[in-house]
């Protein structure tokens, strides 16, 4: 359900003179060791009324709050999620009016992508040719890092 179509719900069973206000939250990134977070400001908001929806490495938060009898505040916001982080292993925590998502780095060798020199010269279908030529033969290696990988 859109946060619109929340607000317009609330509005139904409201005085005639209600009042809807965009609400625009704080927020900001924080890198904590291996993890990523996203902290967002909703002091006046429940957590029941708050809506999550992640798709394409874009996470889209919305909420509404009733201030009043004639007042509702709503907002909708779209993150991208950095590269570097999962988006489906993601924790929200909500306490003291702020809203926390918590994005883990991925693991770069889970997928087996090959992302230093070392790595690489230690990769399965390179170090058969590391050990027939020796250690002599590690430069060469890294010289034809680009052939290997692609005739693979």
């Amino acid at each position: 359900m859109s946060s619109f179509k929340m607000i317009k719900e609330k509005l139904e069973i409201m005085p005639s003179k209600q009042t809807v206000e965009e609400f625009e939250p704080y927020c900001k990134w924080q890198k904590d060791g291996r993890d990523t977070i996203l902290h967002v400001y909703l002091n006046g908001f429940k957590k029941e009324l708050l809506q999550f929806d992640d798709a394409k490495r874009k996470l889209t938060v919305s909420g509404y709050r009733i201030l009043d009898q004639y007042t509702i505040q709503y907002f909708t916001r779209t993150f991208d999620v950095p590269e570097n982080c999962e988006v489906d292993k993601n924790k929200i925590k909500f306490t003291g009016g702020i809203l926390s998502i918590t994005f883990p780095e991925k693991d770069s060798t889970s997928k087996g992508a090959i992302t230093s020199i070392t790595e690489w010269c230690f990769n399965e279908k390179i170090w058969k040719y590391v050990e027939r030529i020796g250690m002599v033969g590690v430069a060469a290696c890294v010289l034809i890092n680009c052939c290997l990988c692609c005739s693979a």
